[in-house]
């Protein structure tokens, strides 16, 4: 990883840089999107891909980055001070956000009817998915009242689209 004291732009570009080398040696093969910024009081960087691995096993390694937590009870910022910032950068905000392509919304949806009985004659597609329109049709499962639109979002990002973490040797991590 890059030392926080060692990038032109500080701890935030350190931050970025390493998250990128930390995805990339988690989930080969998936393209990130990793973007950094600076504002008034403070920065951020924002991750996303597609598909992939689900936000959870993301969220797992970016939020090592995090400079702390924010307090919306008594609207403050609380810092943390541990070595693993300090040594590898970090951003006041780290954001993850996973889309999905329209293949992983089609098998969600082959999922979904799969396993519920939908309503007769709801066109279920991933062009009404992606149009919304799927929110207006309910969909009764018991305690649990939902609509389709729901559910096929349930389904897509449950799901992990990558391969599992792969062994890495010493030498292999040396190339990324």
């Amino acid at each position: 990883l890059v030392p926080a004291g060692s990038c032109k732009g500080g701890s935030l570009i350190a931050a970025a840089k390493n998250i990128r080398i930390e995805l990339g040696l988690a989930f080969p093969g998936v393209k990130f999107s990793i973007k950094s910024r600076r504002f008034s009081m403070g920065d951020a960087i924002d991750v996303s891909w597609i598909d992939g691995p689900t936000g959870a096993q993301v969220d797992e390694i970016i939020d090592r980055y995090s400079a702390g937590s924010f307090n919306g009870m008594d609207d403050s910022y609380t810092y943390s001070r541990d070595f693993w910032i300090k040594a590898f950068g970090d951003a006041k905000y780290v954001h993850s956000r996973r889309d999905m392509s329209d293949e992983a919304i089609g098998r969600a949806i082959r999922l979904v009817r799969s396993k519920y009985q939908l309503p007769a004659g709801v066109v279920v597609s991933v062009e009404a998915y992606r149009k919304g329109e799927l929110w207006r049709v309910p969909f009764d499962g018991g305690y649990n009242k939902q609509n389709v639109q729901d559910l096929v979002s349930q389904a897509a990002y449950r799901q992990c689209y990558a391969l599992s973490r792969p062994y890495i040797n010493a030498a292999q991590a040396e190339e990324v």
